[in-house]
């Protein structure tokens, strides 16, 4: 690649098979952490994975500092990560460090940097992570019992995303393990069932403070490539260098995609994404309750009928999924009506 410009987006993927086995994508995350690490450019990376623990679901970001490390925690959680607590511990830390997380704990991150200058001084780059919403640990937790799997006996999850379908990889205490459809288990999670509070507000998808933003890309010219592909979009001076540097040294593969592009194909997700006031009457119709802020934010926002009806579809599910009562009749229904919940959610999201 013979340019590589900050705020571009660009497609691409490890050049370590290794690496692509065992991510959710293209292996692009694991692979800028593990050239880091090869460099020295970097002592260690924050990263993170899920876990079963007294019987319950949950996520664990920690410090790793070899290449053996970053394999097992390679793949995506699509769960709450304590990412910014890991990184407020890197006051007793020794070395430079690489960060991955989402949008929402990049912004959390980037004002912790600005307040602590010990730690600002250690943390290289941040890579961020695309991301259209997050789910709480219970989430896991009831899903795996309607699908009758003991979380005892589960040692770790890993998520393997596919274009239409995907994994979810429960590897066990004794050494076997599981697989389940991640499309089957993605319909609760498109319905809004058990979704995280904060990201019922949250509009900002691909990870902007991020040094390097890295996501899925599923337009038609790579939803058949037999290498699945990551979008990239490098954000600052590093993250420009890293992923020229790379690309030189064949460590990765990457082509120019172009932002623009991207946005044509992802507009009409893009926009029902990124649009408040919708949401804002969806949730005053459901009866969540709102802010000033957010409604003094969307003031000048044009108004979509379908959007509002689909934010409200996915309200009142993450209303129902609160209460005890709520949960038990979700997971109790057919699996049909989920989907068919989510469909139509995905559907009107598009108009």
């Amino acid at each position: 690649m013979k340019k590589i410009t900050v705020n571009e987006l660009y497609v691409g993927y490890s050049s370590n098979e290794n690496i692509r086995k065992n991510s959710s994508s293209g292996g692009v995350v694991t692979g800028v952490l593990t050239y880091m690490l090869t460099e020295k450019i970097i002592d260690g990376a924050i990263v993170s994975k899920i876990i079963s623990k007294d019987n319950k679901v949950s996520a664990i970001s920690e410090l790793v500092s070899s290449t053996e490390e970053l394999i097992e925690f390679a793949g995506s959680s699509y769960i709450d990560t304590p990412v910014l607590s890991t990184v407020k511990r890197l006051d007793a830390y020794d070395g430079k460090v690489a960060v991955v997380a989402l949008p929402c704990q990049i912004r959390a991150i980037r004002k912790l940097l600005n307040n602590n200058q010990k730690i600002n001084k250690k943390v290289v780059i941040i890579i961020g992570l695309f991301c259209r919403g997050n789910v709480t640990n219970r989430f896991y937790d009831d899903y795996f019992v309607k699908g009758k799997i003991d979380t005892g006996s589960i040692s770790k999850i890993k998520i393997k995303r596919g274009y239409l379908d995907g994994k979810v990889i429960i590897k066990k205490t004794n050494e076997n393990h599981e697989e389940l459809s991640f499309k089957k288990m993605n319909f609760y999670r498109i319905a809004g069932i058990h979704a995280k509070t904060l990201c019922l507000w949250c509009h900002e998808h691909l990870a902007n403070e991020a040094d390097i933003s890295v996501g899925d890309i599923f337009t038609p010219e790579y939803r058949k490539h037999e290498i699945k592909h990551s979008s990239i979009i490098p954000r600052s001076k590093i993250g420009v260098e890293i992923l020229k540097s790379m690309s030189d040294k064949n460590a990765t593969v990457i082509k120019y995609f172009g932002l623009a592009n991207y946005i044509k194909y992802f507009r009409k997700i893009e926009n029902f994404g990124s649009n408040l006031k919708n949401r804002y009457i969806a949730a005053k119709l459901t009866g969540l309750k709102n802010n000033r802020r957010i409604k003094q934010k969307c003031k000048s926002q044009s108004i979509n009928v379908f959007h509002i009806i689909s934010w409200s579809l996915f309200f009142l599910n993450y209303r129902i999924s609160k209460t005890k009562y709520g949960r038990c009749f979700l997971y109790k229904m057919p699996s049909f009506f989920i989907k068919a919940n989510a469909v139509f959610i995905k559907i009107l999201s598009r108009f």
